[in-house]
């Protein structure tokens, strides 16, 4: 399950929701707000959503929910509830924050949002009013997106994650921030959110959390405990815009609600390439290795994602991403021609590589995930680490550039305290590697 088993959507028996094609059988709930009311959700705060007809707030149709929040009243909640429940659920919405909204709460800290919640399916309360508990494992689990906040700080920042599972640090809920680039959260403007949480198997580490944001993958947490039982689901989503003590009055509108068992797709831009989708799991690597001018992709359209990374390739990629300058010199016999040579006789000068044996490069080969550790380590000046992170490595010659990789959190190798040093690296994970390598640098 999770992220990286997405579904291909079918292609007939579908739906229209939210303007994409969804099969019929996923869909838990959909509201468009088309029916000016309410009515599909269970618990509604009066006092502070109701449907407006605004055409600058909706989205699309001629509805959109509106939630208000005042210095008087911040809080109060619209609800959804569908049990027993899943154990996996995508959450897809659209949201506009009010021009000038100030992020800041009577405590100085900043506003709860949206949630996706598993309440144990015998009490579809279980999850509320459990702030400062750390779940046990059977009783509750709860991801809220939230914007980040600083303290005091009024300012709208990008969405994050606020989570309480059962392996959490402490009492209150644990940070997960997006990738950087973090992508802003405009006041005025409408975003795409997609939610994706992972139950997992009770008791085991398997779980997992992700959202895409205008189209991006941009927060992709694996290996989480999120249950202990079965008796344990997720069967909640809600909007709570929770902001007691507010500053202001203010609003936040949100249309086309989409709860769904299968990747909804997303209405935001294309990825950067024809093969490369905006919910590839490396979009936004790949796009940013495209932006750089690191690369061009495979061809005119496409990148080529699953395909191995050559070490010519590999040669080509440093040289563009660390500026390296060029050299005359002919360093290896077996490059005569290839459109990486210059490249490769760059990065031998600056000593990133020797090559593969007796004056040759090899370039043909395809990259090992040790030898990609190596030759990142060297082109970006990471020290070597001693650390022994992986059990898959021992006696390697790259061991202490894998584990320098992994003290840089460059990578969290490939699963299970292993690094899988002999596998290929394709052309995705080295767009990857190559971004989170020089943010480290």
């Amino acid at each position: 399950m999770g992220v990286r088993r997405l579904l291909v959507l079918v292609l007939f028996g579908v739906v229209v929701a939210a303007g994409s094609a969804v099969a019929q059988d996923t869909v838990v709930f959909e509201d468009d707000f088309e029916s000016g009311d309410l009515s599909a959700w269970d618990e509604v705060a009066a006092d502070r959503y109701r449907v407006t007809s605004d055409p600058a707030r909706v989205r699309s149709g001629t509805y959109a929910l509106e939630g208000a929040i005042t210095p008087e009243n911040g809080f109060g909640e619209i609800n959804k509830w569908f049990m027993p429940g899943y154990d996996e659920i995508y959450f897809r919405f659209y949201v506009m924050f009010e021009e000038g909204f100030s992020n800041l709460r009577g405590d100085g800290n900043g506003l709860h949002f949206a949630s996706v919640a598993g309440n144990n399916i015998n009490n579809k309360w279980s999850s509320h009013g459990q702030a400062g508990i750390v779940p046990d494992g059977t009783d509750f689990f709860v991801t809220t997106v939230d914007p980040f906040h600083e303290y005091g700080n009024p300012a709208l920042l990008p969405f994050m994650f606020y989570t309480y599972f059962p392996d959490m640090n402490c009492c209150y809920g644990n940070v997960f921030q997006q990738q950087t680039p973090a992508l802003d959260l405009i006041p005025g403007q409408w975003h795409e959110v997609i939610v994706y949480v992972d139950a997992g198997t009770p008791g085991q580490a398997d779980g997992s959390q992700s959202l895409w944001f205008d189209g991006q993958l941009k927060i992709d947490v694996q290996n989480m405990r999120w249950r202990d039982t079965t008796d344990l689901r997720i069967n909640e989503v809600m909007f709570v815009n929770y902001m007691p003590g507010a500053t202001q009055t203010q609003r936040i509108w949100v249309d086309d609600v989409l709860v769904t068992t299968d990747f909804p797709g997303t209405e935001i831009s294309p990825g950067p390439f024809a093969d490369v989708g905006a919910s590839h799991l490396f979009a936004t690597e790949i796009a940013w290795l495209r932006d750089q001018g690191i690369t061009g992709g495979c061809d005119d359209a496409r990148y080529c994602p699953d395909d191995p990374v050559t070490r010519a390739q590999m040669a080509s990629l440093l040289v563009r991403a660390m500026d390296f300058p060029t050299e005359a010199t002919d360093w290896f016999s077996d490059d005569d021609g290839s459109v990486h040579e210059a490249n490769i006789n760059a990065l031998a000068k600056a000593g990133v590589t020797l090559g593969c044996e007796d004056g040759l490069f090899c370039p043909g080969d395809s990259v090992t995930r040790a030898q990609m550790a190596s030759f990142l380590v060297r082109a970006i000046g990471l020290p070597p680490d001693s650390g022994n992170r992986f059990g898959d490595d021992d006696g390697s010659v790259h061991e202490a550039n894998i584990d320098a990789l992994a003290a840089a959190a460059v990578t969290l190798g490939c699963g299970d305290g292993v690094f899988c040093p002999d596998e290929p690296v394709t052309r995705g994970q080295m767009a990857a590697f190559l971004y989170r390598a020089l943010a480290a640098s």
